[in-house]
């Protein structure tokens, strides 16, 4: 409201009206125009008035607004960033759960491993004990066989022996 007064408008309409009434009055039609004319300087003046309150109001309107939008857009990015630190929290225990769930497996094979190697260990020992049990029973049966052989040929010798003898006093006898 650059160059008016305030309550300007009213005190020129109320002037304008005054020299408009004066002029009738008097008689002198320069008067009523300049009336006139101060009437509607007043109401250009009280519309411009008014369309500045309304311009100031509606800046004002579009602020509150511009205001409302960007908090709605900074809430909508803070519910984003909390959407994407809550995914990547899930994302992550998910990852630790499927982590503890392979080492819990590789767990459960090692220990299966372990176990077979454990059996055919005790296998291996087993088999090694019968081994050895069976060679100690067949150098067993060796040793006796070669005693039996030692004397099988002993009383061979022996009847040999006995043959020659035997040849002898019958060829001494004869």
């Amino acid at each position: 409201m650059a160059g008016t007064r305030p309550g300007g408008g009213l005190v020129d309409k109320i002037v304008g009206k005054a020299k408009e009434a004066a002029g009738k009055v008097l008689d002198r039609p320069d008067l009523v125009e300049e009336g006139d004319l101060q009437q509607e300087r007043a109401a250009a003046r009280q519309e411009a008035a008014e369309s500045e309150i309304a311009a100031a109001a509606a800046a004002e309107e579009a602020a509150t607004e511009r205001e409302a939008a960007a908090v709605a857009v900074e809430q909508r990015e803070l519910q984003l960033e909390i959407e994407a630190d809550a995914e990547a929290e899930r994302l992550e225990r998910e990852r630790r759960q499927a982590e503890a769930e392979v080492a819990r497996r590789a767990a459960a094979v090692e220990a299966a491993v372990d176990a077979r190697e454990e059996q055919v260990h005790e296998a291996a020992t087993a088999a090694e004990v019968e081994a050895r049990r069976t060679a100690a029973a067949a150098d067993a049966k060796a040793a006796a066989l070669e005693a039996e052989a030692d004397r099988a040929d002993a009383i061979a010798g022996s009847l040999a022996s006995a043959e020659a003898v035997l040849a002898q006093s019958e060829e001494d006898a004869r």
